[in-house]
């Protein structure tokens, strides 16, 4: 998660350890106006604080509640703070828009015995007398100290700046239990400090058995900062325990110049070094599963399930046995309190007192569990949600797990399935296959025996949760709606309901099949016929594969990559919000400090590379394309000789992707990046680890022409938004990128394409009567999963399953304004959605245009960014509005773009103030430039 700066990083944390406490008793505060304190204030003076050791740049100062917020130039050897107010917390930092006085090189001193604060200094303006503010006071609750100043001195950070590595760790839930492979942990170092021009790059790295293994060099005695980013699926599930911030999904750590790792007890603090960073835990507040896959939902806690068909003192499939009933039967997803429960040994002696039986929800697996001790012979106090399924008995963290089992426990002999129904009733065991429905057999007591006490033989989870996402035609649908989950081997089935978030969430067994059916209702019906099975991909957890299909890892043929269509049988229009929209509300939050490694030019250059076939070495001469995925361009292409590729020299920081371009010779894809240190070339995807060369091999058959080497085929579905009975018909899609443009017919509903890897594809309706909400579609490799090739919104980062039209009345109607950090620039005329995506503008001071030599003009960069993956992200089409201030209110003279040719090329404009507004048909391709009178 990126920050708005130095501080803005710290921000959650400095509030968690300085909950500041106000002194009273100041002059300034009169009295009590309806129950308020009331501070008068009056002009005055600038207060000033004298500067030593720091001769140019900025001292940055805000106020606790952020409401005060400027960067203070140093300017004759002092800082200059207008309006400064009595009794307010302050806090001084060095900002990330400095370049050479930075966070991570230099700290203030400010007390008498030349004690370092770090590059975080807080501070209270008390009669006039600006007095230090520790939040060391109080036992941590921070509090005024004795020491006055009118001097601040800046000096080099002793510790050392090098790069270490960071090792690996692990990643747990909060119950020790490892987190589900897959699952994607954001490792950020600081992106304000480099250390010889080298600025560490962040990466996303995938849970492997409960691990994560970085293969990640950082600078020591800086913070990095690890979890999962702001607004993405994860960060709303869980939080993650040992930030020591409530709600926050990543911790900050350092590793000292020793390579130990160690979490930041206090902002920008290296010294304090008493807990060791070797693992995160995540706390869960949803019960929904955590997101390993391109389609989950990222629409929070979906609500419980209200089966609204059961209304009377039975169960679904009709009367009750009658041996649970002892009162009023509770709706689904109410509490239910159940009845003591005895708990006995298979004699019927009753189980010593002290034992301790823990009860899971299974819709909240990861949570804690509850604990019931028996005494007498039972347990008490059980408190249930009604109809759901619960697990009880002897977790693998209870300290007679191994001394005990449970009779009649489902496989793993230590917890049985049960749910509760009816208020003061005993419990009803949990049907795997049926469910609630299954005829009720009543529990009245758990009987346990006695084991050998030796560890017990865990047994391999075959159970499979995942979450579906249903689709009324692109549209979320109305309700909760009912499904049954029937098995194949024995034709059992189970009722299960979608929640309110048009989420399906559904629990199989590994190795069966399985078919899904929507019951009956009186609005929708299944699109297409479901039936599919869980089997295990290459890491042994279990996915859901399509009937038909047989590849676990790959994401195209597992049911969780693709939506459940329903059909309306009313035939009227959805209603609701169309699946995958939204407006952007995290562009504002990065600034170049975030993403300025996009802009790196400093090359470093690779040793030769061999090239073979089959361990032979390959003389043929082949050509290849280095393409950069951080900037989106080819940046050349090579000829390799005499079985070498030499002269290959790429940007430290980006990725690139280097692919071999030949009619008679094939090759995977090479994912590669410099190490941080520039002395190698690493692989940026699994099997991580220095890459020594290409392998190659012989087509079976000669390409036609070498353009068609390395292009994805990929059939999307097409769909009319809002109107499903339409058949879609006589309609042609263009797909405009930056390096081609290609057309493809929609028939019967879909539309075959061929693209190129890693480049933004942004489509228009050529031939039909409807248009398209565009977006950046690009084919992105997922081999680190496993998985093949995959399209994806390059705006999201979410996959994309089908394309939506619309009539062409509703073009534009859903475009959103995206901002660039710094407010002075923005983008219109287009539907930037919600993802993590911002606006960049530069002013590039060096680039000289020759057509206009001896007039006043300013070269602009305005880029739109992808910050899941810190990469540009050009749009080659659309109608672009792009809105920026101009400093002094400027006379403008002409608007251009220097077009591939550098020559330029007039656009559109207005200006109003200083808001200079001019139109582009791209976003990211050119360069413009803003001409003065």
């Amino acid at each position: 998660m990126k920050r708005k700066a130095l501080l803005a990083g710290f921000m959650a944390v400095s509030l968690a350890f300085s909950s500041a406490v106000v002194p009273t008793g100041v002059n300034s505060v009169l009295g009590n106006i309806a129950g308020s304190s009331r501070v008068v204030t009056y002009a005055a003076d600038p207060t000033v604080i004298h500067v030593e050791g720091m001769d140019s740049e900025s001292i940055n100062i805000t106020d606790e509640d952020w409401t005060f917020d400027q960067n203070l130039p140093v300017s004759d050897g002092k800082i200059e703070i207008e309006n400064l107010k009595e009794n307010v917390l302050y806090s001084l930092s060095l900002p990330h828009s400095n370049s050479k006085y930075t966070d991570a090189k230099y700290e203030f001193v400010v007390s008498e015995q030349n004690k370092p604060t770090s590059a975080f200094f807080e501070f209270k303006k008390i009669d006039g007398k600006l007095i230090q503010w520790s939040k060391d006071k109080n036992n941590g609750a921070g509090g005024l100290t004795s020491n006055e100043f009118t001097k601040i001195t800046v000096r080099r950070n002793p510790h050392k700046l090098e790069l270490v590595p960071l090792n690996e760790f692990e990643v747990v839930y909060e119950n020790g239990s490892p987190v589900e492979d897959g699952v994607l942990i954001s490792i950020m170092p600081n992106q304000g400090v480099d250390l010889n021009g080298v600025t560490p790059k962040g990466k996303k790295i995938a849970v492997s058995n409960g691990k994560i293994v970085p293969e990640l060099d950082i600078i020591s005695n800086t913070y990095c900062e690890i979890g999962f980013a702001q607004n993405t699926a994860n960060s709303k599930l869980v939080r993650v325990k040992e930030s020591n911030v409530s709600d926050i999904t990543t911790v900050h750590i350092f590793v000292d110049e020793d390579k130990n790792a160690w979490i930041m007890k206090k902002p920008l603090d290296y010294d304090t070094k008493s807990e060791r960073f070797e693992r995160i835990t995540l706390i869960k507040k949803s019960d929904t599963p955590l997101y390993t896959g391109p389609v989950a939902s990222e629409s929070g806690k979906p609500k419980e399930d209200e089966i609204k068909d059961i209304k009377d003192d039975k169960t679904a499939l009709g009367g009750a046995s009658g041996a649970a009933v002892k009162g009023k039967k509770i709706k689904a997803g109410n509490d239910v309190k159940v009845a003591d429960i005895e708990v006995v040994f298979e004699d019927g002696t009753k189980a010593p007192d002290g034992i301790t039986l823990d009860s899971f929800r299974m819709k909240d697996i990861f949570a804690e569990p509850a604990h019931y001790k028996v005494k007498n012979g039972k347990i008490s106090g059980i408190v249930m949600k009604s109809e759901e399924q619960y697990k009880i008995g002897f977790d693998v963290k209870n300290a007679d797990y191994n001394n005990y089992e449970v009779v009649g426990a489902y496989k793993s002999k230590k917890l049985l399935r049960v749910y509760a129904r009816y208020e003061g009733g005993v419990l009803l065991k949990y049907d795997y296959d049926e469910g609630i429905e299954a005829p009720e057999e009543a529990v009245s007591k758990i009987v346990i025996k006695k084991t050998d006490g030796k560890p017990s033989e865990q047994v391999k989870a075959i159970s499979c949760l995942i979450n579906l996402l249903l689709s009324d035609s692109g549209y979320q649908p109305e309700g909760k709606l009912p499904f049954r989950l029937i098995r194949k081997d024995n034709n059992k089935s189970k009722l299960i309901y979608s929640g309110d978030d048009g989420v399906l969430t559904l629990i199989g067994e590994g190795d069966v099949s399985y078919e899904l059916k929507l019951e009956k209702n009186p609005v929708y019906k299944l699109k297409n016929k479901i039936e599919f099975s869980f089997a295990p991909d290459s890491n042994g957890t279990y996915q859901p594969v399509i009937k038909g299909y047989k590849d676990a890892n790959n994401l195209e043929e597992r049911l969780t990559s693709h939506y459940i269509e329903l059909v309306r049988l009313d035939g009227k229009t959805p209603k609701g919000t169309p699946l995958d929209t939204g407006e952007n509300l995290a562009s504002k939050k990065y600034t170049l400090k975030d993403y300025k490694i996009i802009y790196n030019t400093k090359k470093v250059a690779v040793k030769e590379l061999p090239l073979k076939v089959k361990s032979t070495a390959l003389k043929k001469d082949i050509k290849f394309e280095i393409y950069n995925a951080t900037k989106q361009r080819v940046e050349k292409t090579l000829t390799a000789k005499n079985g070498k590729l030499s002269g290959l020299k790429l940007v430290q920081g980006n990725d690139y992707i280097i692919s071999a371009v030949d009619k008679e010779y094939s090759m995977k894809n090479a994912y590669v990046t410099i190490s941080s240190d520039g002395k190698k070339l690493l692989k940026s995807k699994a099997p991580y680890g220095e890459f020594k060369g290409f392998e190659l091999k012989k087509r079976a058959k000669a390409l036609k022409d070498e353009k068609q080497a390395n292009r994805v085929a990929y059939k999307l579905p097409v769909y009319l938004l809002g109107n499903n009975k339409a058949k879609i018909k006589n309609t042609r899609l263009r797909f405009i990128s930056a390096r081609e443009t290609i057309e493809a017919d929609v028939v019967d509903g879909w539309v075959d394409l061929s693209l190129l890897e890693d480049t933004n594809y942004v489509a228009e309706v050529v031939k039909g009567n409807y248009a398209i909400d565009a977006f950046p579609m690009t084919v992105k490799d997922k081999s680190e999963y496993g998985a093949k090739k995959y399209v994806f919104n390059h705006l999201s980062c979410g996959s994309v399953q089908a394309l939506y039209l619309i009539d062409k009345k509703m073009a534009h109607k859903n475009d959103t304004v995206l901002l660039g950090g710094d407010g002075t620039t923005s983008a219109s005329g287009f539907r930037f959605g919600n993802g993590e995506y911002t606006l960049s503008a530069r002013v590039l001071k060096d680039v000289k245009v020759p057509e206009l030599k001896g007039k006043k003009y300013m070269v602009l960069d305005v880029d739109t960014v992808n910050m899941y993956r810190v990469e540009l992200s050009p749009l080659a089409y659309g109608q672009f509005k792009i809105t920026t201030t101009l400093a002094g209110k400027k006379p403008v003279k002409n608007v251009y773009y220097i077009d591939e040719n550098n020559k330029l090329q007039k656009v559109k404009f207005t200006k109003k103030g200083d808001k200079l507004t001019f139109e582009m048909n791209s976003m990211g391709l050119y360069n413009n430039v803003i001409e003065y009178k």
